[in-house]
C-alpha cells in the first residue's frame, strides 16, 4: 500500500481475487500499476472466514489456493467486520449497497453482474491477457 499519498481507491477484494495468488499473480502489486493511484485493500470477515473454510480441503486445489492467500495477503488487507446472513456474495453485495464507493475486485461474473446492477465499479482478472481491467 502507498505512504504518504491520499488514498484515492478503496478496493473490496472477494475470495476468487484471493485466490489468483495462487496463480503466480501479485494481485496487489497488478492492481496498483493497473489503477496508478494510492489504494487501500479490504475485504470483509466473511471472506477470510470462506478462505479459512476452503483452506480446510487438504487435497484440493482450491484448498492450497486458499491456505496460500490467507498466509501471504493478510497484513496487506483492511477487515471489515460487516454482519449479514446468506451466502458471502450476497453479504458483499449488501456492504456494497451501503457503501458504493468501494470497488469490487472478482473474477466471478455473477457477482459483478450484481454489483454494476446497483451502481458499483468493477475490476477483474483477464487470465487470457494477464492483467486486470474494469469490469
Amino acid at each position: 500500500m502507498s505512504g504518504s499519498k491520499s488514498i484515492k481507491f478503496r478496493l473490496l477484494l472477494d475470495t476468487s481475487a484471493f485466490l489468483l495468488i495462487f496463480e503466480g499473480v501479485d494481485i496487489f502489486e497488478k492492481l496498483e500499476d493497473f489503477l496508478k493511484e494510492p489504494v487501500e485493500f479490504y475485504t470483509l470477515q466473511r471472506v477470510v472466514d470462506e478462505l479459512k473454510q476452503l483452506s480446510q480441503r487438504f487435497g484440493s486445489r482450491r484448498g492450497r489456493a486458499a491456505r496460500l492467500a490467507l498466509t501471504t495477503s493478510m497484513g496487506k488487507v483492511k477487515i471489515i467486520p460487516f454482519k449479514a446472513r446468506g451466502p458471502v456474495d450476497d453479504a458483499i453485495i449488501d456492504f456494497l449497497s451501503a457503501h458504493p464507493e468501494y470497488i469490487l475486485v472478482t473474477l466471478d461474473a455473477d457477482l459483478r453482474r450484481r454489483a454494476k446492477d446497483i451502481g458499483v465499479r468493477t475490476i477483474t482478472w483477464w487470465a487470457g491477457k494477464r492483467r486486470f481491467s474494469k469490469g
